[in-house]
């Protein structure tokens, strides 16, 4: 599966189940052998739900135990699914200001450059210094 577009994760978001997802695990256990022996687990299911109303789960086989964390991480997909768009729409303005600030760094160079050449080339080294990573 590749990793969906924004666009595709906001429609997914959508078109999903409204509510928290909860993550559900629910044991039953009885006294198959009678009273006098200890009870013994019958079912065991995990699922998820949205205010007590099943979306999907599994009950009484292997892969329960085998990888516990299929349905808690498919609960938390409606909230990492905002979340990435979330993260995305913040890297998009975080590029949209560093692109604005590059075009002004370029303008007040150009302008150094053409009437200030000595303070241009102060300004160059002392920019290259920065954009290595020393800020000192």
């Amino acid at each position: 599966m590749t990793v969906p577009s924004t666009e595709e994760l906001q429609w997914l978001l959508d078109a999903a189940t409204p509510g928290e997802w909860q993550f559900q695990d629910h044991e039953e256990w009885e006294h198959v052998a009678g009273p006098e022996y200890p009870p013994q687990q019958v079912m065991i299911a995990h699922g998820v739900e949205v205010d007590g109303v099943a979306l999907f789960g599994r009950s009484n086989d292997d892969l329960l135990e085998d990888y516990p964390g299929n349905l808690r991480i498919a609960a938390l997909a409606p909230v990492l699914a905002a979340e990435v768009i979330r993260l995305r729409e913040e890297n998009e303005r975080m590029q949209e200001r560093v692109n604005k600030h590059a075009q002004d760094a370029l303008r007040l160079t150009k302008f150094l450059y053409d009437h200030h050449p000595v303070v241009h080339a102060e300004f160059k080294a002392n920019l290259t210094r920065i954009l290595e990573g020393d800020q000192a």
